[in-house]
């Protein structure tokens, strides 16, 4: 019995990485979203394809997918005139199958303000993206280190960051990037 229950429990934990059908779990823009998405090929489909060519750590790629802001009006994202006073201090987590993880502010995506032209990468290289890299990944073009280039990514959260507790301690901020070399 204490071998099943340590069975389970192994497989419970391991992360969904593909549907029934062999086809790449969803992603999801979930938490904090007006209208909370899945994310798969069908979705990608029915939006406008864009492309970018970025190096990712000095290594020339074209990226194909959808432009992120494209789901974040999909899913009901403040945009535009929305994004002024309390909807400034809105943030989008992304989180990565392996655990990694990065906060980019939601105002930077705005084309009003940071104009980031961020990229839901399924492709590079006319390739879909390998176990390695995909089924997404967020492309960040405009960056100067891809750092905050996440990929196997799985989930987007709108959070309020102004209501975020505030860290005990600046030194393990950067931890995660030291964990995840290479992101």
């Amino acid at each position: 019995m204490k071998r099943i229950v340590c069975a389970l429990a192994a497989l419970l934990a391991l992360p969904l990485a593909a549907a029934d059908d062999g086809r790449p779990a969803p992603l999801r823009l979930a938490d904090g979203f007006a209208t909370p998405l899945q994310v798969d090929a069908a979705v990608l489909a029915s939006l406008p394809r864009s492309h970018v060519d970025a190096s990712d750590h000095g290594k020339p790629a074209r990226w194909d997918g959808v432009a992120l802001t494209e789901l974040l009006n999909k899913a009901g994202a403040p945009a535009g005139k929305q994004l002024r006073g309390a909807g400034l201090s809105l943030c989008l987590r992304f989180s990565a199958a392996d655990g990694y993880r990065t906060v980019l502010a939601l105002a930077e995506f705005d084309p009003e303000f940071g104009n980031a032209g961020a990229l839901l990468a399924d492709t590079r290289d006319g390739k879909p993206l390998d176990a390695n890299e995909g089924p997404y990944r967020l492309i960040l073009p405009r960056e100067q280190r891809a750092g905050r280039w996440i990929r196997l990514l799985e989930r987007v959260d709108l959070l309020d960051c102004a209501a975020a507790p505030v860290a005990k301690s600046t030194a393990t901020a950067g931890s995660a990037s030291q964990d995840h070399p290479g992101h």
